[in-house]
């Protein structure tokens, strides 16, 4: 094994900030935190509103989850062979994080050097028997201008942490292994603690985060990553529509690194959790290596502060700023899910709801061809339906634009929600959450039990909603239509 760093490497800066105002100036110009506003473009394309760091795809109850990452530039052209082994690490404490336990690895090399692919490759291979992973597959690019080492893991779970259902009120733990060493590569602070450890070591660590998930103890999970704790914390926050107050005295850190230098670095193994059992959480953490320890409250506005030494700032304010780079315009459009309008549709708009379920539908190529024609409801169709007990609900936006719609329909059991129909144009923007709310109060005002749904058993985007309002799972996934699975949710009202 190589070594890791020479002291020449070393860039330790272990006095105090001298003010309190430059400790938020670096953490909010901090490389790590500010690169990650190139995200909302792409986002608002993929329709992508979770930002989670894996994904998630459930397989005859068995739930797989995927990550994918990659290495900075500056830092595979100064050590290949700790780029190679650090695509391992992040990738790893990705999936980690969501509570599943890795098990495979896959890599694209892109280097037209010998050498530096060579380097690359053994700091791979080193990760993988230090994790224990099975080398599934890599592609190499031979004859690029770059260097580069993009890599994903899949891991399977039985229980699934998300960075998206963080609860007002939570406890905010920060869990470091702090057995490690520091150092600088390019323009990135390292903490590491995977090196000189034995897989055992290792895997025991990472085996806190799985159990956590299993007993059902934590609301949501981030592993720490370029951005530093307190970024990591942001992106958590963004995630789950919450703000919180972070205590910086009470995050866990090395003696070797000053404070300030600590809150802009990546550590190999650290985890930002939410729950409303903390002493549970700590003790199991600590048992298993971590040094956890209780570093916030959750809040339900959306800003994140930071305390320090009596003083108290802002971070960030979520419902104006956006750590991944969020249209601003979007954000200012945006108001509180429970605050968007819904209402009732009369007969009168049967027009316009044709125009918009042939928009939607005929492009929704998640679904079978068939169901996608069937949604495709003609006026006489939904007049029919209207006339038969269907309510028809509806939002509207900017000049009166219908946006989005669901129909419901009063059975022995409760309320029956389905159809749920939202304009590509209007996405990301809550209109699907302020549906579900709305859908809890009319069953309500009319004294049903609950409320249940169907939706794609692939749906993440929608289970995560469901999910984070209280929703859960009803039987077994079925095949509703040919070659389409859907799992039914519930809800207790």
């Amino acid at each position: 094994m190589k070594k890791q760093w020479n002291e020449k490497d070393l860039n330790i800066d272990s006095e105090k900030p001298r003010r309190f105002s430059d400790l938020l100036g670096a953490l909010r110009e901090f490389k790590g935190i500010t690169r990650k506003a190139v995200l909302g473009d792409l986002l608002s394309i993929l329709e992508e509103n979770a930002y989670d760091d894996a994904g998630v795809l459930d397989i005859d109850h068995i739930k797989v989850v995927v990550s994918a990452d990659g290495i900075v530039e500056g830092l595979v052209k100064d050590d290949p062979w700790l780029a190679g082994f650090y695509s391992v690490v992040v990738n790893v404490n990705d999936v980690v994080a969501k509570g599943a336990k890795p098990l495979g690895y896959v890599y694209v090399l892109s280097s037209s050097s010998s050498s530096m692919r060579r380097q690359i490759a053994k700091g791979v291979r080193y990760g993988i028997e230090k994790y224990g992973l099975k080398f599934l597959k890599g592609h190499t690019h031979p004859d690029t201008s770059y260097e580069a080492v993009d890599a994903a893991v899949i891991g399977v779970a039985h229980n699934i942490i998300t960075s998206t259902a963080a609860k007002p009120g939570d406890s905010l733990i920060v869990a470091v292994d702090l057995d490690g060493t520091p150092g600088l590569k390019s323009w990135v602070k390292t903490f590491d603690s995977v090196l000189l450890k034995t897989r055992k070591q290792v895997l025991t660590r990472l085996e806190a985060i799985i159990r956590l998930s299993e007993k059902k103890l934590v609301h949501a999970c981030r592993d720490i990553s370029g951005p530093g704790v307190v970024g990591t914390i942001l992106m958590l926050c963004e995630s789950s529509h919450v703000g919180a107050s972070i205590i910086i005295d009470d995050i866990p850190k090395p003696k070797k690194l000053g404070t300030q230098e600590w809150l802009l670095t990546y550590p190999s193994t650290g985890f930002v959790l939410t729950t409303n059992r903390p002493q549970d959480c700590v003790q199991l953490l600590s048992k298993h290596g971590l040094t956890a320890k209780v570093a916030g409250t959750i809040t339900k506005r959306r800003i994140v502060q930071i305390s320090y030494q009596d003083q108290t700032g802002t971070i960030m304010n979520l419902t104006e700023q956006s750590i991944f780079g969020v249209d601003k315009r979007e954000k200012r459009g945006r108001v509180d899910a429970e605050e968007i309008e819904v209402k009732e549709l009369p007969q009168t708009d049967v027009a316009e709801i044709e125009a918009l379920l042939n928009k939607v539908w005929a492009t929704a190529y998640e679904y079978p061809e068939e169901w996608r024609r069937n949604r495709i409801l003609t006026k006489e169709q939904i007049l029919k339906e209207m006339k038969s007990g269907y309510h028809y609900f509806g939002i509207r936006v900017g000049g009166g634009k219908l946006a989005g719609l669901y129909k419901a329909f009063v059975t022995k059991e409760g309320l029956f929600g389905e159809h749920q129909t939202v304009d590509p144009d209007h996405r990301a923007f809550g209109l699907a959450t302020a549906m579900y709310h709305q859908f809890i109060r009319f069953a309500k005002e009319n004294n049903c039990k609950k409320v249940y749904v169907n939706i794609l058993a692939n749906q993440i985007a929608s289970r995560r909603i469901l999910e984070k309002m209280g929703f859960h799972k009803k039987g077994r996934e079925y095949e509703q239509a040919k070659g389409m699975k859907v799992q039914m949710y519930q809800h207790h009202v």
